[in-house]
């Protein structure tokens, strides 16, 4: 009876929590009741609760006299059933509960939000609709889930896309479908696009892999018009002050033969070079180079402008602009090991794809130059010299990354005068895969999260890293499928010198798996540069600290300005007005105050044109004015604009790979005749496990003043007292 009341209640209690849930999915429920101590407790409880009614309602004369036997029962008995309640409920009882639910096969409806789809914006949005139809004649079939993509996948509450997306990125939002629904009932995509794909990875290498059909839906115009474009520039980012750079410059024209163009070349709104091109096939593809001298500190605009012919459909694509920011002078990087091995080549490579830096690999003849900015120290302290050749460059105030391997000697590196020190459990090595530690501030890499810990482990020196706080782990290690807590790669602050240890060999790997990703080494070299920046940054003396959180920004992104403000004890300063006069390139200009969130200022900008941005931030603390000086670029990213034309051909092939089907907006009954007869998938029915403590079932309660009212009912209407 007991358990035949809990049953009800726990049933009562998940119809209570969702009832539409259960109406749709609710299947069955099987419940368990556990507790923490021998089974005989129970036994105890009910021989506690006999004893307890026996001394009140026999052994009592007083009871036993004014009562007669009837009454003495069922008196007796509510006061063993409230007893052994409450004593079972001080031995922690649990229910487990089943709860069985049935789950649709899932069809994901992918849409292309980018620019491009303007191109056709009628035929979009007429398509989008005909899929919420179809969503509604599937509906008793699938589970339909609504997701855009851009450049990045995006999940919204809102079923009507915007199509504003500045970049396509196709193999990456099914890249990113494929992981956000493993080890669910997936059964297939339909994907709505016009198959241009102008960043990231190939989407036909995506669906090779594909477990689940997809249905490509071809949006677009695949004709081809009259048309002179820049396909590309490849520049570097920035250059150094009097020196040369290169500038290529792709140009693409179609069904224009035998005109005649020009290619202009301005720097900063003058023109500094022209070059005349003669189209000699109607494909024409050339690549342009120009060589432009760097004659200005800063931030410099480039455009390049094509010839714009009466026949062009798409001109927006006749004109590119591009900044590039130069410096006077490179920060001197060395890389010192007694021995060559993979990692150094990685560390190199990865070094120079920043021009900032000046890299050099040293095997031997070691020398503390103050002209250095930073050290690798690739698998150190081996011996007492290497510790010493530490030591000099600490007190030289010269950063380093440490890299602690095969040879790593834990009593040399413990003799050090750093806080940091190793306690080794051997000379034994351990397999550690890379975390990121998401708490980590000291610059920011949580979007390449995914990609970081899915790197392969390196060899690390089995032991104990000490004398360092949590904030200052970048990665912890994983060993098998337990994330622990120890650093894998440190970055330490200690009192103004900056060093940062990496915890194992075999870093080379990682680039490959990169480069595996995402057919590039961004993630790499993103990682190692901003480790090498935050270590080689001079430590800022300035009272008032103003910088933006990146050097360059997309017209659809927002600005962050991010603020530090100290009196002369160098404490943190509350509440004070921090003003920011900001300065367009057409030196337009705008008052703004930064608002205080915790320990910093802040400042977001929204809705910014493009071009090149400095600005002037201030504030008073005392009779002191304060001020900092900055800068940053907005850049309209033209890569929509570039190729207008749709590339059906791409998702013929995604479909023929994943045994899925093309089709043409005319077509979309067939997709929804297909979708239906084919019943892709199978509903499968999921256990959802669920813990409750006895105690916090609120129908006990009520049964527990139950049965102390009808034990007083009874006395009372019996006449006891």
């Amino acid at each position: 009876m007991f358990q035949l009341f809990i049953r009800s209640q726990i049933l009562f209690l998940i119809y209570s929590m969702d009832k539409s849930f259960v109406r749709i999915n609710f299947t069955a429920v099987k419940w368990d009741l556990n507790i923490a101590y021998s089974m005989w407790m129970i036994i105890a409880c009910l021989g506690l609760g006999v004893l307890y009614a026996w001394v009140l309602y026999f052994y009592d004369s007083k009871n036993s006299s004014s009562l007669n036997s009837s009454v003495r029962n069922i008196l007796a008995f509510c006061r063993l059933l409230l007893v052994s309640i409450l004593s079972f409920l001080l031995l922690e009882p649990v229910v487990k509960y089943i709860n069985y639910i049935k789950q649709k096969p899932i069809l994901v409806m992918l849409v292309d939000d980018s620019e491009s789809m303007t191109a056709m914006k009628d035929s979009s949005e007429l398509v989008v609709n005909r899929l919420y139809e179809l969503e509604k004649k599937i509906e008793n079939e699938y589970q339909v889930d609504h997701l855009f993509f851009d450049r990045f996948l995006k999940f919204s509450n809102s079923k009507d896309p915007k199509f504003d997306g500045d970049e396509s990125s196709i193999g990456g939002a099914l890249r990113e479908v494929k992981s956000q629904y493993f080890n669910q009932n997936l059964a297939g995509v339909v994907l709505m696009t016009d198959g241009i794909n102008n960043v990231g990875i190939d989407p036909q290498n995506v669906a090779e892999n594909y477990n689940v059909p997809i249905y490509t839906l071809g949006i677009g115009d695949t004709n081809r018009y009259a048309d002179l474009g820049v396909q590309n520039v490849i520049c570097n980012s920035m250059a150094y002050l009097g020196s040369e750079f290169i500038c290529e410059v792709e140009l693409k024209a179609d069904k224009l033969k035998g005109k005649n163009a020009s290619v202009q070349i301005l720097m900063n709104g003058v023109e500094v070079q022209r070059k005349n091109i003669f189209l000699s096939t109607n494909q024409f593809f050339k690549e342009i180079d120009f060589a432009l001298e760097a004659t200005k500190v800063g931030t410099n605009k480039i455009d390049v402008k094509l010839t714009v012919f009466d026949e062009e459909k798409n001109a927006k694509n006749n004109s590119f602009t591009f900044y590039i920011d130069v410096i006077d002078g490179k920060r001197k990087v060395q890389i010192w090991s007694k021995m060559p091995h993979p990692d150094i080549g990685m560390l190199r490579s990865s070094i120079v794809s920043n021009m900032n830096y000046d890299v050099a690999v040293k095997m031997k003849q070691f020398v503390v130059d103050d002209q250095l900015d930073l050290v690798v120290l690739f698998n150190w302290f081996s011996d007492q010299s290497q510790l010493d050749l530490f030591e000099n460059l600490k007190v030289k105030e010269i950063p380093v990354l440490c890299v602690a391997g095969d040879q790593f000697n834990s009593n040399y590196f413990n003799a050090g005068s750093q806080n940091i020190k190793f306690k080794s459990m051997g000379n034994s090595m351990n397999s550690a895969l890379p975390v990121l530690n998401t708490e980590f501030n000291y610059y920011d890499l949580k979007e390449k999260t995914q990609d970081i810990n899915q790197f392969p482990p390196l060899i690390s020196p089995y032991g104990v890293w000490k004398g360092f706080s949590q904030n200052d782990v970048f990665m912890y290690q994983k060993i098998g499928n337990i994330e622990t807590r120890d650093p894998l790669w440190i970055m330490h602050n200690e009192n103004g010198y900056r060093y940062g240890i990496i915890s194992g060999l075999g870093i080379w790997q990682w680039k490959l798996t990169g480069y595996e990703q995402n057919e590039n080494h961004n993630v790499t070299n993103i990682l190692i540069n901003k480790g090498l920046q935050y270590l080689a940054v001079k430590e800022n003396k300035k009272l008032l600290r103003v910088q933006p959180s990146n050097s360059e920004y997309g017209t659809k992104e927002v600005v962050t300005l991010q603020g530090e403000l100290y009196n002369q004890g160098l404490e943190f300063v509350k509440g004070q007005e921090i003003n920011v006069l900001l300065k367009d390139d057409q030196n337009k200009e705008y008052q703004y105050t930064m608002s205080e969130k915790g320990v910093k200022y802040s400042l977001e900008l929204s809705n910014l044109k493009s071009g090149a941005y400095s600005y002037v931030a201030s504030a008073i603390v005392g009779s002191q004015k304060l001020t900092d000086y900055g800068s940053f670029v907005v850049l309209e990213l033209q890569k929509e604009l570039m190729n207008q034309t749709a590339n059906f051909d791409v998702l013929h092939k995604i479909a023929f790979k994943t045994n899925g089907r093309f089709y043409y907006p005319s077509s979309m009954d067939s997709l929804v005749r297909d979708l239906t007869v084919s019943k892709l998938g199978k509903t499968q029915i999921l256990d959802q496990h669920k813990y409750s403590e006895l105690i916090h079932f609120k129908f006990l309660f009520w049964v527990i003043i139950l049965i102390l009212s009808l034990e007083w009912f009874v006395r009372k209407w019996a006449g006891g007292y």
